[in-house]
């Protein structure tokens, strides 16, 4: 069974996958990386805000994990992943998560896509962006679009969180970090939270929700209570627990 499996993982390489190399890597925090990818291919691809690479760590697998880039330079071939490796918290990262942790200059990876997810060049703003560490690069497309965002995040660590939002420059004003809620099993501070940030609006504003299933259905339940409820809500649930990546 596992030689049939290489097989189709081969075959599947040479249909579908493009190779990608590695062209910079810089540690954001112990857990946090920023990864630069290169392929010829990524000149003439039809990036948006938003979309996500599904990228293949190991050639022999049929495993793949989703990201979501900062950035597609179509001109140079880039584009750049803001990375969480989970190790020992959270979701379980797999080889994905093992293959970031190694990952030098000149390695290859194989990846897919860019494919559509979130449709963030719909939103003009105002945007309520409710996350975790899995969407920090999420959030950093979206600056992209527009900067009228106040951010909400929840995070195992979060004064690792919020020291890499501040270098990355997510923030809801120039001198004012977004508030990173500790997580806990029934996100009453996250949604505390959440409830204040809508509740500064004084119109209509759109909602993005991602990361945790649990909470991404949490906040979408929760809204249903507001006294102003968004216009629009995307909701994109990375990962649940017990279960790896969902993308």
């Amino acid at each position: 069974m596992a030689r049939v499996t290489e097989k189709l993982a081969e075959l599947a390489g040479a249909m579908m996958l493009t190779p990608a190399t590695v062209s910079e890597v810089s540690r954001l925090s112990p857990r946090f990386l920023s990864v630069e990818l290169h392929s010829d291919t990524f000149r003439t691809a039809n990036w948006t805000p938003g979309t996500l690479l599904q990228m293949r760590p190991v050639r022999t697998m049929l495993t793949f994990r989703a990201y979501t880039p900062v950035g597609w330079d179509t001109e140079r071939g880039l584009t750049r992943l803001i990375v969480f490796t989970h190790g020992g918290e959270g979701p379980a990262g797999g080889p994905a998560d093992a293959w970031f942790r190694g990952a030098a200059v000149d390695d290859i990876c194989e990846v897919i896509g860019p494919r559509r997810s979130m449709r963030l060049p719909a939103l003009a703003g105002p945007v309520l962006f409710v996350g975790d560490e899995t969407t920090v690069g999420l959030a950093c497309a979206l600056r992209t679009v527009t900067t009228d965002v106040r951010h909400v995040f929840e995070a195992t660590a979060p004064a690792e969180l919020a020291t890499v939002l501040t270098g990355l420059g997510v923030h809801d004003h120039p001198d004012d970090a977004p508030p990173v809620i500790a997580k806990t099993p029934d996100r009453a501070a996250l949604l505390t939270a959440v409830r204040a940030a809508a509740a500064a609006y004084e119109g209509p504003f759109d909602l993005v929700v991602s990361g945790d299933a649990a909470t991404v259905h949490a906040v979408r339940r929760d809204t249903r209570q507001w006294p102003t409820r968004p216009r629009t809500i995307q909701g994109k649930a990375y990962w649940a627990k017990g279960r790896k990546g969902l993308d």
